[in-house]
C-alpha cells in the first residue's frame, strides 16, 4: 500500500508541472531568454615565452579579452630588471635584458585588472643568453725625443704600455682586464728578469753595433676570460746611430774687457762615442768677436771686445763624437760699453783655486774677482788712464801748488785718484819735523757728528808736530789747512769707504797701497797699521756715548773701530771734482 500510494503522488506532481509549464509558455511553445545574462570573465595573454641575448631590447605586448570595462595592465619581474612601461591603458612596454655570464632565466608577468576589479594574470619565461666581446689589446711605446717613433737608441729606457686595452662589455665595475701576458717572438733577448704579466714594462735597449728589431706580442684576458692580442715591432738603434747632445751654460753679461767663462757639457748614449771634440764660434757684429783662449775646449775663456754700445754675441758650441756625429748648441752674451768709473776695483787680477794663487783663469772655480772690473779691463788693454797706476788705479801726482807733474822723478806733495776724484796727502819719512811725517800720531777729535763723544783734545803732546802740540784729528786738519797743503784749503779726515778705495788687495807686500804714488804709509811690525776716519761707531755705545771711531787697517785692508783716545796715523782727503 505504501509503496502504491507512493507511485500514485509521483504520478500527480509530474501532471501538475505539465499543466504550469503549458500555462506560463506563448502561443507558439518558445522559451523567453534571460534579460541579465552573468558577464563573461577576463582573459590575459602575456605572449610567448622568448630565448634572447644579453643587453638586448624586447618589446612586451600581450593582450586580454572579457572582463568589465576597459582594463588597466602592469607588467611584473622577479628580478632586478627594469620594465619601462609609461602607459597602462595599453599592454605594450619594453624591456632591456641584463649582462650575464651565463645563461640566465626570469619570468615576466602581465596582470589584467578590469573596472570592476576583477584580476588576471599570465607569466612568460625570458631566457638571456650571455654574448662576449673579446677585449682590445693595444700597446703604445715611449718615444725618445731626438729620435724617430719605435726607434731606441742603446742604452735607453723601452717602456711598451698596454694599459690602454679595454673590453666593450665588462661584466662588473672592475677592471676590464684581469691579466696580461707579455713575450718576445722576435729580435734579441730582452725580457730576462722582466715581471711579464703587468700591464706595463720597462726594458733596457741593449749596445749593438748594427741595428735590430725586436717584436713583443701582448696578450690581454677580459673578465669572462676571452682574449686577445697585439705584436708590437720596434728598432734597435746601433750606437754609430746615437744621437750627440751638447749643452752650453748661460753667459754672464759683461763689460768690454772683461772675462767671458765659455762653458758647456756633452753627452750621448753610446758608450764608444768618447773622446769628444769641441768647437766655439761666434757672430757679433763686425770687429767685436771676442778673443778665445781655447776655441777647442769645452771649459774656455773669452776676453769680451772693446764696444762702443751695448752688443750681443752669439757664442755656438759644436760637439763632435767618435763617430762623426755632432750638435750645436748656442748663448747670447751682451758686451756693455764702457762707463764712467767713478769707484776703483780691487786690485786683483790673479785666480785661486783651494791650494794656490794663479794668473791663470780657474775653469772649476768660475765667479772670480779677477775676471771682472777693471782691473781685468787693464789687463786686457781696454782701459785708457789719465794718469798711472797698478792694475785699474789711475793716479796723478801734484805738486806744491796742485798742477800735475808728468816727470815721476819730481817730488810730489799730493795725490789725485783719477777715478774718484779724491785728492789725498802724500806722506813722507824723511823730516822728522815735517806736518806730513807719517810717524805723527793724534787722538780722535771732533766738535760736531761726534757721536755725543768729541774724544780726547790730546794737549800737551808730543806725537806731532802741530804747534800748539794738541795732537788730537781736528788740531791736525786745522793746521793742514792753514798751511794750505798743495793749494787747497779744504782738507779733511776720509770718510770709511775712502780710505778703502785706495786699498789695493792684490798687492804681495805690505801695506796695501799703490806704493809708487803713497810710499810712505810707515810700518807696523806686523801690527795692524790703523788710520783714523772722521766716522765714529755704534759700536762700543754707552749711556748714548759714542766713544769709539772707526779706522781702517792698511796692512790687512780691514775695518775696525778704536777707542777714540787712542793715538793713531793719519791721512787727510779733499774732494777734487
Amino acid at each position: 500500500m505504501i509503496s502504491i500510494s507512493r507511485y500514485i503522488l509521483g504520478l500527480l506532481l509530474a501532471l501538475m508541472l505539465l499543466m504550469l509549464n503549458a500555462c506560463g509558455g506563448g502561443s507558439d511553445g518558445v522559451t523567453a531568454p534571460d534579460v541579465n545574462p552573468p558577464p563573461v570573465p577576463i582573459r590575459v595573454n602575456a605572449g610567448a615565452s622568448a630565448s634572447v641575448d644579453e643587453n638586448q631590447t624586447i618589446n612586451l605586448l600581450g593582450g586580454s579579452s572579457g572582463g568589465e570595462g576597459a582594463p588597466t595592465y602592469e607588467w611584473q619581474t622577479d628580478t632586478s630588471v627594469q620594465i619601462t612601461h609609461a602607459d597602462t591603458s595599453i599592454t605594450n612596454a619594453i624591456l632591456v635584458t641584463p649582462s650575464v655570464t651565463q645563461v640566465t632565466m626570469f619570468s615576466v608577468t602581465l596582470v589584467a585588472t578590469d573596472t570592476a576589479g576583477a584580476q588576471q594574470s599570465d607569466t612568460i619565461t625570458i631566457t638571456v643568453n650571455p654574448i662576449n666581446i673579446p677585449p682590445t689589446a693595444i700597446v703604445q711605446a715611449n718615444q725618445i725625443e731626438g729620435y724617430s717613433n719605435n726607434q731606441f737608441p742603446v742604452t735607453s729606457s723601452i717602456i711598451l704600455d698596454g694599459s690602454a686595452s679595454s673590453d666593450a662589455d665588462p661584466q662588473t665595475n672592475d677592471a676590464a682586464i684581469v691579466a696580461y701576458n707579455w713575450q718576445q717572438i722576435a729580435g734579441p733577448s730582452l725580457l730576462a728578469g722582466i715581471n711579464s704579466t703587468l700591464s706595463t714594462i720597462t726594458l733596457v735597449s741593449p749596445t749593438i753595433n748594427e741595428n735590430q728589431q725586436a717584436t713583443f706580442r701582448l696578450t690581454v684576458t677580459d673578465q669572462e676570460q676571452a682574449s686577445s692580442s697585439i705584436d708590437s715591432t720596434i728598432t734597435l738603434l746601433a750606437q754609430q746611430q746615437s744621437n750627440v747632445e751638447v749643452e752650453a751654460t748661460p753667459v754672464r753679461s759683461v763689460f768690454s774687457g772683461e772675462l767671458v767663462m765659455l762653458s758647456a757639457t756633452v753627452s750621448s748614449l753610446a758608450p764608444d762615442a768618447r773622446p769628444f771634440s769641441a768647437q766655439w764660434t761666434q757672430n757679433g757684429a763686425a770687429n767685436t768677436n771676442a778673443q778665445l783662449n781655447d776655441p777647442t775646449a769645452f771649459i774656455t775663456v773669452a776676453t769680451s771686445p772693446l764696444v762702443l754700445t751695448d752688443t750681443t754675441i752669439a757664442y755656438q758650441i759644436t760637439a763632435t763624437d767618435s763617430f762623426r756625429n755632432s750638435d750645436s748648441n748656442q748663448v747670447d752674451g751682451v758686451v756693455f760699453a764702457p762707463v764712467t768709473r767713478v769707484i776703483n776695483d780691487s786690485g786683483v787680477t790673479s785666480f785661486a783655486n783651494e791650494t794656490q794663487l794663479s794668473m791663470l783663469h780657474q775653469n772649476d772655480y768660475p765667479g772670480q774677482d779677477a775676471s771682472y772690473g777693471a782691473d781685468r779691463q787693464t789687463a786686457s788693454g781696454q782701459v785708457i788712464k789719465v794718469g798711472e797706476g797698478e792694475q785699474g788705479f789711475d793716479f796723478t801726482r801734484l805738486d806744491n801748488n796742485g798742477d800735475a807733474i808728468e816727470n815721476p822723478s819730481f817730488v810730489f806733495a799730493c795725490v789725485r785718484d783719477n777715478v774718484t776724484g779724491l785728492v789725498w796727502q802724500v806722506k813722507e819719512n824723511q823730516d822728522a819735523n815735517s806736518l806730513n811725517n807719517v810717524d805723527q800720531t793724534f787722538t780722535w777729535y771732533r766738535e760736531a757728528d761726534n757721536g755725543n763723544f768729541a774724544g780726547d783734545l790730546n794737549a800737551g803732546a808730543f806725537s806731532c808736530n802741530v804747534q800748539s802740540l794738541a795732537c788730537n784729528t781736528k788740531a791736525y786738519v786745522d793746521e793742514v789747512n792753514n798751511e794750505g797743503l798743495c793749494g787747497f784749503f779744504d782738507w779733511r779726515l776720509p770718510e770709511l769707504n775712502d780710505l778703502q778705495s785706495i786699498i789695493h788687495y792684490g798687492k804681495s807686500t805690505l801695506p796695501l797701497v799703490d806704493s809708487t804714488f803713497f810710499p810712505f804709509l810707515g810700518t807696523s811690525n806686523g801690527q795692524p797699521l790703523w788710520y783714523w776716519t772722521r766716522q765714529s761707531s755704534a759700536d762700543g755705545v754707552s749711556n748714548d756715548i759714542a766713544r769709539n771711531a772707526w779706522a781702517y787697517d792698511m796692512n790687512t785692508g780691514t775695518d775696525g773701530f778704536l777707542d777714540k783716545t787712542l793715538s793713531q796715523r793719519v791721512i787727510l782727503v779733499r774732494a777734487g771734482r
